[in-house]
């Protein structure tokens, strides 16, 4: 004790095999994100599985949602989404790709060593019923003509809000 030697007598772990046992569980966790994603109904993944943890996905093509669809649905876009999954607290960037590509409008999610399978779940619970909501009640837009905020319809959670402690954020996190 006392002698910096002892701490050598301990096996250790090598550090690129704990970043690779992290990776492993954060693609895992991806991987399963996509699909639970995926199972909506509506979403087309865009991402690669395997190469970064992240989930990219757009509106499919020709779905009730596709502002592209006219006649089929009211047109909602990934925009409405991500702000009604805002409304719930979780934080899923909408935007727009490259500028070669800028008629391809996306939804990204981060996973994160935090982010569980269970997680996962919850966001895509939530996804399904803000379809659903969207698709009854279609988009509401702040510009000109926009319902107000008093009279639109509240969004609930698929699942019941988890109160935090004191002093930690109530997002589910960034995504």
């Amino acid at each position: 004790y006392g002698d910096h030697r002892d701490l050598h007598s301990f096996p250790t772990r090598r550090s690129s095999d704990l970043y690779r046992e992290i990776m492993q569980g954060l693609d895992a966790t991806t991987a399963y994100l996509a699909q639970a994603i995926e199972s909506v109904g509506c979403f087309e993944i865009l991402s690669k599985p395997g190469t970064v943890p992240l989930v990219c996905f757009r509106l499919a093509p020709g779905t009730v949602g596709d502002a592209k669809a006219g006649e089929k649905g009211q047109g909602y876009t990934v925009f409405d989404i991500s702000d009604h999954l805002r409304a719930r607290g979780w934080i899923v960037p909408a935007y727009t790709l490259a500028p070669n590509a800028q008629d391809i409008a996306v939804l990204r999610v981060v996973v994160r060593e935090n982010f569980s399978r269970d997680m996962a779940d919850l966001l895509a619970d939530d996804l399904r019923h803000t379809v659903r909501l969207l698709e009854a009640h279609g988009p509401v837009h702040s510009g000109a003509g926009a319902t107000p905020a008093r009279t639109r319809p509240r969004i609930k959670a698929a699942a019941p809000v988890r109160h935090e402690r004191k002093g930690h954020k109530t997002a589910h996190g960034v995504c």
